[in-house]
């Protein structure tokens, strides 16, 4: 806890510069979540494709296969265009919307206020986001909304934000409905952006690392296998709702295969066959390779 204390204090003094630097709430509105934004995607992304360049970390792949390079390239861009467009006018339209409900001046929680409400935000986000995931793989509109993140069959950083514009605009429904419920403090809704923002780079990675924040509910397992499979395991951060509606069953078969298991750590040796005993139940002696003759010397 002093450590935590000691880091909210250290964020409290930069959000409290950072106001200062701007006269106009809406302005510091839009500037700080695109930052959040921003800088979180891309340098979370960026960390990822960096491990491709190192065969040592090629055990963490979830697959051996790779993305197509052109839709690759296509969803590199759309991490500098969402960056740079869509997270600021995203911003300044969520501003006079949000404005009632968080509050942008004031003192920031506390660290216990701050764990709190950012706990609400993942709880209420994961909810909406299982019926609002599973609701677009319906047959009727599969095809014309959702099919386009699907484009994906193996996963890299830069397809978690590969969407149709009709889904970037339903994914606002769950990451903002916790923020407005709980009424946030701006300095938490910043948190909340960067905490979300690295979740879904993190489960789109492609890499099972066992020491991600979120390996122990294995989203990326669980989205891999969504993009490869293309049914089940709807949920973000935890998997308690595909668990409760039996939709990780597939996920859940697949996994007891022992598919992944081993990814990130070294293949147990093979088991040696047991020989079959004698009659008595001796086990037999085992046999040795006679003995090479000697050449003749010429």
């Amino acid at each position: 806890q002093p450590i935590a204390a000691i880091m909210l204090a250290a964020y409290h003094a930069l959000y409290g510069a950072a106001r200062a630097l701007f006269e106009s709430e809406r302005t510091f509105w839009v500037v700080a979540i695109s930052l959040a934004h921003g800088v979180t995607l891309l340098s979370t992304s960026a960390c990822f494709l960096a491990l491709d360049r190192f065969p040592s970390m090629d055990k963490y792949r979830l697959q051996d296969k790779r993305a197509p390079e052109a839709l690759f390239k296509q969803a590199f861009r759309g991490l500098f265009f969402n960056s740079a467009v869509t997270y600021p006018v995203f911003a300044l339209l969520l501003y006079p919307i949000a404005r009632g409900f968080v509050a942008v001046s004031g003192e920031p929680p506390s660290a216990s206020e701050t764990a709190k409400h950012l706990l609400g935000c993942i709880l209420v986000e994961d909810c909406l986001f299982y019926w609002i995931h599973r609701t677009l793989h319906h047959k009727s509109i599969y095809k014309y909304v959702h099919k386009t993140h699907h484009e994906f069959k193996q996963n890299v950083a830069p397809a978690a934000e590969h969407f149709h514009p009709a889904e970037d605009v339903m994914n606002v429904i769950p990451f903002l409905a916790g923020p407005l419920l709980f009424r946030v403090h701006f300095a938490t809704l910043l948190l909340w952006v960067v905490v979300r923002v690295h979740e879904i780079v993190d489960a789109h990675s492609g890499y099972g690392l066992p020491w991600s924040p979120w390996s122990y509910t294995r989203p990326s397992e669980r989205h891999e296998f969504h993009h490869s499979h293309n049914q089940g395991c709807y949920g973000s951060f935890f998997p308690f709702w595909d668990w409760a509606f039996s939709t990780d069953a597939q996920f859940r078969a697949f996994m007891a295969k022992g598919a992944w298991r081993n990814r990130g750590a070294a293949a147990p040796a093979p088991a040696k066959a047991r020989p079959t005993p004698n009659k008595d139940g001796s086990l037999p002696t085992p046999r040795r390779n006679p003995p090479r003759a000697a050449k003749k010397a010429h």
